[in-house]
C-alpha cells in the first residue's frame, strides 16, 4: 500500500511539473516585465490603508491552496523566476537586493531535496541546515563518478558560504555567526542560473532513478 501511493506521489508530480512548466512558460515574460518595472514602493502608493476587518488570509477568490508534496519545486523555481527577473532588468536595485531572496530559495531547494531524496532511501533525517554534511551522507547511496564530484564541490562551496541556511536569509546586522562568511562578492547570475539547472537536473535524476526502481519492484 505504500508503494502504491508513493508511485502515485511520483506520477502526479510529474503530471504537475508539465503543467506548471507551461504555465511559467505562458506567464514568465509578462510577470518580469511587470515586476522589474514597479517595485514595491510604487505599488505601494496605489493600494488603500488597513481596515479592522481585513485578514491576512481569505478563502474568497483563492488562487493558490499550498501543496507540501511539492515544496521543493516551488523554491528552486522562484529561485529561477528571480534570477530571470535579475538578468532582464536594467535597475540596480533590483540587481542587488533580489539575489538574496534568489539565492535563499535556491539553497532552500537544495536541502530540501536532498533530505527528501534521503528519506527515499529510508535515512532519518536529522534538524541539520549543513548541505554539504547532508549531501555526504547521500553519497553512499550513489554511484560514484565524475558529476556526483562536481555536485559535491558546489555544495561544498554554498555550504562554506553558507553551513546553516542564515546567509541569504538574514541581514548581518541581525544575524552574526563566525561559521557564516559575509558575503558581498560580486556574482555572476547568468552563470548562477546555470549551476541552478545543473543541480536540478542532477538531484531529478537521482529521484527519477529511485521512483523506477519502485515501479518495477512493485510491479513484481
Amino acid at each position: 500500500m505504500k508503494k502504491k501511493k508513493h508511485i502515485k506521489r511520483y506520477q502526479l508530480k510529474r503530471k504537475y511539473k508539465k503543467q506548471l512548466t507551461k504555465a511559467i512558460e505562458r506567464k514568465l515574460y509578462h510577470d518580469i516585465f511587470i515586476i522589474t518595472k514597479e517595485d514595491i514602493n510604487h505599488i505601494s502608493l496605489y493600494i488603500p490603508e488597513l481596515s479592522k476587518e481585513d485578514h491576512l488570509f481569505t478563502s474568497c477568490n483563492p488562487t493558490s491552496i499550498p501543496a507540501y508534496e511539492f515544496m521543493e519545486e516551488g523554491y528552486a523555481n522562484c529561485a529561477l523566476f528571480l534570477m530571470n527577473c535579475i538578468i532582464m532588468s536594467n535597475d540596480h536595485l533590483v540587481h542587488d537586493t533580489y539575489i538574496f531572496p534568489a539565492l535563499y530559495c535556491f539553497r532552500q531547494y537544495i536541502e530540501l531535496t536532498i533530505k527528501f531524496t534521503l528519506n527515499n532511501y529510508g535515512e532519518e533525517i536529522t534538524d541539520t541546515h549543513n548541505i554539504s554534511a547532508l549531501f555526504d551522507a547521500l553519497r553512499k547511496y550513489i554511484h560514484p563518478n565524475p558529476e556526483v564530484q562536481n555536485i559535491s564541490r558546489l555544495l561544498h562551496e554554498l555550504s562554506d558560504i553558507d553551513y546553516n541556511g542564515c546567509t541569504f536569509r538574514y541581514n548581518r546586522v541581525l544575524y552574526k555567526d563566525s561559521k557564516n562568511q559575509e558575503f558581498q562578492q560580486a556574482i555572476d547570475v547568468e552563470t548562477l542560473k546555470i549551476r541552478l539547472i545543473q543541480i536540478y537536473k542532477f538531484f531529478y535524476g537521482i529521484l527519477e532513478e529511485i521512483n523506477i526502481a519502485k515501479e518495477i519492484n512493485y510491479e513484481q
